[in-house]
């Protein structure tokens, strides 16, 4: 009987095993992001004569995280253009950026309620936005002035890397006769670019013109 037991689960534990998914000891190793090759390799990469190593060395670096970023600021440095350029557009989307400051706006785009690119008075003249943390107010130059101020929750951050976006809420306008407020839809969408922060404001007016406009930083602009 005792023979008859011990075989009864010899054979159960040999199913359960053949059942049981095996672990794949690979699986468990944490992946390297630099394919078991230093940082100056990919670095070195950067500048090289194949296009696609040169894209592969830039998705690498940007995969490695913080951890390139010394070296990549050195790359800063290089006396190769192709190196100095793509370093620089790497470090955009790993280094923490502020969007708090004065912004001034270097395009316009408005939109007619179906969508048909349209021409705006107050796309001509001097636009600024001056952001800080839970606020937003929007200048610009069109009849006697224009001045409007937005809110958006104080817990958001405004440091962020690569990109953002922020939902802004609608919460007062200086009297100008004849203005209908960009009061629906406004959005802040942030980018840092190799070329800089770059910042577009877009809502829609009670008119149902909508308008995008993008803003870089007031000391860039000069």
């Amino acid at each position: 009987m005792r023979l008859l037991l011990a075989a009864v689960c010899f054979v159960c534990l040999a199913i359960f095993a053949e059942e049981s998914p095996s672990k794949d000891p690979a699986s468990s190793v944490p992946k390297d992001p630099l394919k078991g090759k230093p940082l100056a390799h990919w670095i070195e990469r950067l500048g090289s004569e194949s296009f696609d190593e040169r894209e592969e060395a830039t998705q690498t670096l940007a995969e490695a995280g913080d951890n390139a970023i010394p070296d990549l600021k050195k790359a800063l440095e290089s006396g190769d253009n192709e190196v100095r350029v793509r370093a620089k557009t790497v470090l955009a989307g790993l280094l923490p950026i502020s969007i708090e400051g004065e912004f001034l706006r270097v395009g316009s785009e408005s939109f007619s309620q179906g969508g048909r690119r349209t021409t705006q008075n107050n796309e001509a003249g001097e636009s600024t936005l001056s952001i800080k943390r839970g606020e937003v107010t929007f200048k610009q130059d069109y009849s006697k002035g224009i001045t409007q101020v937005y809110s958006f929750p104080l817990r958001t951050p405004v440091q962020f890397r690569s990109k953002c976006e922020i939902e802004l809420n609608w919460e007062s306008i200086n009297t100008n006769s004849g203005y209908n407020p960009d009061s629906s839809d406004a959005k802040l969408e942030c980018t840092n670019t190799a070329e800089g922060l770059r910042i577009i404001f877009s809502a829609r007016d009670t008119a149902g013109t909508s308008f995008k406009m993008t803003y870089v930083p007031k000391e860039k602009a000069k």
